[in-house]
């Protein structure tokens, strides 16, 4: 072989390293790619949709997680977001659901990158940043990074706006470092024990529409440790915003027992008022789902068997632990 074909040879395998090493790093810091869905524990559907996780906010600014079946895509973090903006092809979405956008019609993503590290850096335009209220402001960042750390390649998000890192937004909310996954509608009343331990319990309120969504509410309580005992006690006394929020279990319903078998099945008994949802059954399946989503917020948990005074409830075995809050 010639000198000449040897040094060619040389730089065509060097050309070869390039372009593989490009392709290695493209899963980095580029948008969700093939290669990081294949790990994606909510998978891809047969027929090419994915059930992904959008969340929206109540006319009263309460925030709510809905499962959406939506077309996979590269990208399809970013395609998420967008279906949570104020434009006319979602404002029609909306209204059937009674549910409120997140971001402003004029918002557009400049750009998104994932490190190898899981850190989202989502490039927002400025329209991104201008809310009526402390309140609105906060649900875009909170609902904006849950949406996000959903993906498994996800773990927080650094907000950029139009290329430049604020330390906060006009209303206080602070977004100059990475957030990770954000306590939904937390309860900070004058009443709220900050310092004591955090649950999450599932309350329900009706939209503009007939529809009627499960809303998570974190709530912190007087205990220094979070059990699903607590968690279950707190759901009985009912939401503290009793105007917008609701939970129909029957009064004077007391928890008698919580119970977690080695394979996950927990059985939580209550008293013999619990008995009148047989009487009511769509407020029974809503407070079902409410007691389902709430044990399940705890590790370990497969599944939940109600009992009334030790005795099988008739409704408990016609309801499965719900895979997501709400479901459109």
């Amino acid at each position: 072989m010639t000198y000449k074909r040897i040094v060619i040879l040389i730089l065509a395998l060097a050309m070869i390293a390039m372009i593989a090493g490009c392709k290695a790093n493209t899963g980095s810091n580029e948008d969700i790619t093939d290669q990081e869905e294949t790990t994606d524990t909510v998978t891809t559907l047969d027929d090419g949709m994915r059930e992904t996780l959008i969340y929206y906010q109540t006319d009263a600014g309460y925030l709510v997680p809905v499962m959406r079946r939506i077309p996979w895509e590269e990208g399809i973090a970013k395609a998420a977001i967008r279906r949570t903006m104020n434009t006319p092809d979602n404002q029609m979405d909306m209204l059937d659901m009674g549910l409120q956008a997140l971001l402003p019609a004029e918002a557009s993503i400049n750009g998104m990158s994932i490190s190898d590290d899981g850190l989202a850096t989502l490039d927002l335009n400025a329209a991104c940043v201008n809310y009526s209220d402390a309140l609105r402001e906060s649900n875009m960042v909170r609902g904006v990074v849950d949406m996000l750390t959903e993906f498994p390649a996800i773990d927080k998000v650094q907000f950029v706006f139009d290329g430049e890192i604020k330390d906060e937004l006009p209303y206080g909310t602070r977004v100059g470092d990475p957030i990770e996954h954000c306590d939904l509608n937390p309860e900070v009343g004058e009443d709220a024990d900050l310092g004591g331990a955090k649950v999450t319990v599932f309350f329900h309120t009706a939209g503009l529409s007939q529809f009627d969504y499960l809303v998570p509410v974190t709530r912190y309580t007087s205990g220094d440790t979070a059990s699903i005992e607590t968690a279950i006690e707190e759901l009985l006394r009912g939401p503290k915003d009793s105007t917008q929020l609701a939970l129909a279990v029957p009064d004077g319903t007391v928890l008698n027992e919580v119970r977690t078998e080695s394979d996950g099945v927990t059985f939580i008994d209550f008293s013999n008022q619990f008995s009148a949802l047989e009487d009511s059954p769509y407020a029974e399946s809503m407070v079902m789902r409410s007691i389902m989503m709430t044990a399940k917020a705890f590790p370990g948990v497969t599944d939940v068997h109600v009992t009334v005074n030790g005795m099988d409830y008739p409704g408990s075995d016609f309801y499965s632990m719900p895979t997501f809050a709400n479901e459109y």
